[in-house]
């Protein structure tokens, strides 16, 4: 259910190699803080750490009104 409140960031790429880099390690986080993305190039061994946006905000509305 992660998926609910972050969103996976694109996998960036090795600014070495311009290969696409692996995604190793979401990091949750909590006080309406993003996720922290970890990814990892396999060739020139480069790390990449991001922040994910929130979508907290933006969770559907079930149309949930109260019936008086």
């Amino acid at each position: 259910m992660y998926d609910k409140y972050s969103s996976t960031p694109k996998s960036p790429r090795c600014l070495s190699c311009a290969r696409p880099m692996q995604l190793l390690r979401r990091t949750s986080r909590f006080g309406g803080l993003p996720d922290l993305y970890s990814f990892y190039c396999l060739v020139c061994e480069e790390w990449h750490v991001e922040e994910g946006e929130i979508l907290a905000d933006h969770l559907p509305d079930h149309g949930t009104t109260s019936a008086a």
